[in-house]
């Protein structure tokens, strides 16, 4: 399974968009989780990420809160909140093309050690 981990601060002008380019991908939503982790936002990324949650409510989706600042601890909290053998780095800005997931979830079964990232 893919863990797809975007760290986020501050981009609730963005970050909306990002995560529904994630789950529109033509990849079972058994095949992938989603995790946000949320880097001590102070705008409106948290209720933008929960009109997310409302309006694609069978993404296997997790919200979380990191409040020690920096990418590095956002990402290693997606890491240890994660629960797929595959990480994927999305930045909170960034739109995915419909075939991402698909292609990094095909790219990964030809792997053979238990962890990898891909970004």
């Amino acid at each position: 399974m893919l863990s797809v981990i975007v760290c986020t601060y501050n981009r609730d002008a963005y970050i909306y968009k990002t995560l529904e380019a994630i789950a529109l991908n033509d990849v079972s939503i058994e095949d992938y989780e989603l995790l946000v982790i949320n880097n001590n936002c102070t705008d409106n990324t948290e209720s933008e990420c929960r009109r997310f949650c409302k309006d694609f409510p069978n993404v296997n989706y997790s919200y979380i809160l990191e409040t020690q600042q920096g990418l590095s601890y956002a990402r290693n909290r997606g890491i240890a909140e994660a629960h797929g053998n595959v990480y994927v780095f999305v930045d909170d800005d960034a739109y995915v093309q419909s075939n991402y997931l698909k292609y990094l979830d095909r790219k990964s079964t030809r792997l053979n050690s238990s962890h990898h990232w891909l970004s």
